[in-house]
């Protein structure tokens, strides 16, 4: 889809670091 492409660069970038952090330490609680 190209819904991907409303959303801002930068808000789209720190949606995914955010996302990207929050796996981090779920994995890193697992071990």
């Amino acid at each position: 889809g190209k819904t991907i492409r409303k959303i801002p660069t930068e808000e789209a970038m720190d949606l995914s670091a955010k996302m990207r952090e929050i796996v981090g330490i779920i994995f890193d609680k697992k071990g």
